[in-house]
């Protein structure tokens, strides 16, 4: 590294004066410096590649749970369960609506014949997506599930 020594340049119109802080550095120490410029070069480049890979790594996580329906969210009202169709276990979508017992009182706010718990199926997720299950099953299979599920929660 050099230094410009303006006060010398301006005394002798026309020189250029150069001052060294430091004595020239050996062969060596040249190539040594330029190896070290370029691993750090390469660290950079390293550490950029790195930040995009997490990136793509966070995406693709977030689909494949998108995929897996482990991110699944219900509607209000309902609930999210697995059971089996065939070979294949898939996430439900149900509603459920617990049993309530009659109340013949008439000066009970809740005054009524009561009703049975039921189980409703509202969607099922196969291959990434919510399917409406009369898009694919009969409505006998659909009662199977529904009663397979509602006994799950009885339990």
């Amino acid at each position: 590294m050099f230094i410009l020594n303006e006060d010398a340049a301006e005394t002798i119109p026309g020189l250029l004066v150069m001052e060294f802080d430091q004595p020239a550095r050996t062969g060596r120490e040249q190539r040594l410096m330029a190896d070290n410029a370029e691993q750090r070069e390469l660290i950079a480049a390293l550490q950029e590649r790195n930040a995009v890979l997490a990136r793509d790594l966070a995406l693709l996580r977030s689909d494949l749970a998108t995929l897996r329906g482990t991110n699944a969210t219900p509607q209000r009202g309902c609930r999210i369960v697995e059971t089996w169709i065939g070979d294949a276990t898939v996430l439900c979508e149900v509603e459920y609506t617990p049993a309530t017992e009659a109340i013949y009182d008439a000066d009970h706010p809740g005054v009524g014949p009561g009703h049975d718990a039921e189980v409703c199926l509202i969607q099922v997720f196969v291959t990434g997506h919510w399917i409406d299950p009369t898009d694919f099953m009969s409505s006998a299979q659909i009662e199977a599930i529904e009663q397979r599920i509602y006994e799950e929660i009885e339990e």
